[in-house]
């Protein structure tokens, strides 16, 4: 269905004739969807008075069949036209308020495809007076008008105090600088392209290629247009667009508009490479393995190898018997399955006291009370006796002397408690050394630089080689009583 907007302007008018009817001048600017005018053409036009509200009854309904000029306008003669309903001398406008809905045919008929509905803000004098007042109201006031109140009467501008000569002359009666009814001052407006005076004149701007767009010009064919891409076509808002899939162009927001060379998505799946666009390669038949190491060669996996009884097993199925080759099963030092342990009993040789049940311990006899004995309680470096009952630290003898000499690397600290005598030589031949000493009873034992002293005992480190020319580096370990 070709769908049609159109603008319409109301001028009303009274026909003062004695032999016609009273009527109103109703006149409408018709378009199309194209904002087209639809020039020299005949309309078809519906005409309805509503008493109330837009919805409320209708009073009057009439049909009229006119002609639109070059420009567009069609103008009708509201009350002459073939009546529906109502009649139109009958309408007592002083029960208002009142619409008027118009409806149009663009193409002559009754097919109305465009309506509107618009208040009528006043109504013309004649109509009016012709059905509000009655003649008692008349007597009330002695004027025919609107109503009965005698305060709001028209004048005659002469009777008005202070009113300029020209306001009386009978012809324009404004207050300006002349009485020339011709140049009144007119409120001037402006509607899509066409310009409007309150009076009643217009010009048509759409012919002289004027828009109605806020922008730099009046030209209707530079206005912008919202531009959009959907999937391979180039879109404006006004509807023009542009198909790019002919061009090569794709839709992706890369460097280039090659759809040809887009980025996929890489995966492996086994011995398969594919594309997420479907591509894929084969690669079993290039002997590449699916493992994420060094190489793709499938033939030098890791695997895992473990031991059972005497056959090393490959987690992929190789294995070697270890068997002929003289290789123990036995989690020990060596691979030897000559010198495993074994039962005493099982030995050849064996002395018979060894299963006779009371010690079986290789020794000179038999008598479980004589066998050897480790203490549980000695620290390392202690020297044990055994006082018939348990095992007990020999006390070690007090050094004698005036007391204890230390010999460190020329420089470093002596120990807490300890004096420093500075020698700054090497007197044994190795580094130069200082002296520590005190005037306690102490034990020093040098040991090899790194190594820990025993439990008990104060670590002094030194580091370098400072005995008898020696190249070994040493520390020393001091004990004090």
């Amino acid at each position: 269905m070709k769908i049609i907007k159109f603008i319409f302007f109301l001028f009303i008018f009274i026909n003062l004739s004695a032999q016609s009817p009273q009527s109103m001048t109703f006149q409408s600017i018709v378009r199309d969807a194209q904002n087209v005018l639809i020039s020299n053409n005949s309309v078809g036009i519906q005409i309805t008075i509503i008493q109330g509200s837009p919805t409320g009854p209708h009073v009057y309904m009439e049909t009229h069949l006119s002609n639109t000029n070059a420009n567009g306008l069609c103008t009708i003669e509201i009350g002459t036209g073939n009546i529906l309903s109502g009649q139109f001398d009958n309408i007592d406008w002083g029960n208002g308020p009142y619409y008027l809905r118009t409806e149009i045919d663009p193409d002559g008929g009754t097919l109305y495809t465009i309506q509107g509905t618009n208040k009528l803000l006043s109504v013309p004098y004649s109509l009016y007076s012709k059905n509000s007042e009655s003649a008692v109201n008349v007597v009330n006031d002695q004027v025919n008008d609107a109503d009965h109140d005698p305060s709001n009467e028209l004048q005659n501008w002469s009777n008005l105090p202070g009113i300029p000569l020209g306001f009386a002359d009978g012809i324009d009666n404004v207050d300006d600088w002349d009485h020339d009814p011709s140049n009144e001052l007119q409120a001037l407006s402006f509607t899509n392209d066409t310009l409007l005076l309150s009076n009643g004149g217009f010009v048509y701007l759409g012919a002289y290629a004027i828009d109605s767009i806020n922008d730099a010009d009046h030209d209707p064919s530079n206005e912008l247009q919202a531009l959009s891409l959907t999937n391979d076509t180039l879109l404006l808002s006004n509807g023009g667009f542009v198909y790019l899939g002919a061009y090569a162009i794709d839709s992706i927001n890369d460097a280039d508009h090659d759809p040809s060379n887009e980025l996929q998505a890489l995966s492996l799946t086994n011995d398969t490479l594919l594309l997420s666009n479907g591509g894929f390669v084969y690669l079993g038949a290039y002997a590449i393995d699916s493992i994420n190491d060094a190489d793709h060669d499938p033939n030098n996996e890791l695997q895992a190898i473990s031991l059972t009884n005497d056959t090393l097993l490959l987690s992929n199925g190789g294995f070697v018997y270890l068997g002929s080759y003289a290789i123990d099963s036995i989690n020990d030092a060596d691979h030897d399955p000559s010198n495993e342990l074994q039962d005493w009993t099982n030995l050849p040789g064996i002395p018979s006291g060894f299963i006779d049940g009371i010690d079986n311990v290789d020794d000179a006899d038999n008598d479980p009370n004589n066998e050897i004995e480790l203490p549980t309680n000695a620290n390392v470096g202690d020297i044990m006796e055994f006082n018939g009952n348990a095992w007990v630290p020999v006390p070690l003898p007090s050094p004698s002397g005036p007391g204890t000499v230390m010999y460190i690397y020329k420089g470093q600290t002596c120990p807490s408690g300890w004096n420093t005598h500075q020698i700054n030589v090497n007197i044994f031949g190795g580094a130069d050394v200082d002296a520590c000493w005190t005037d306690n009873p102490c034990t020093v034992m040098y040991i090899y630089d790194g190594q820990t002293c025993p439990t008990g005992w104060t670590h002094q480190s030194i580091g370098v080689a400072i005995m008898n020319g020696s190249t070994l580096p040493v520390d020393a370990c001091f004990k004090c009583y």
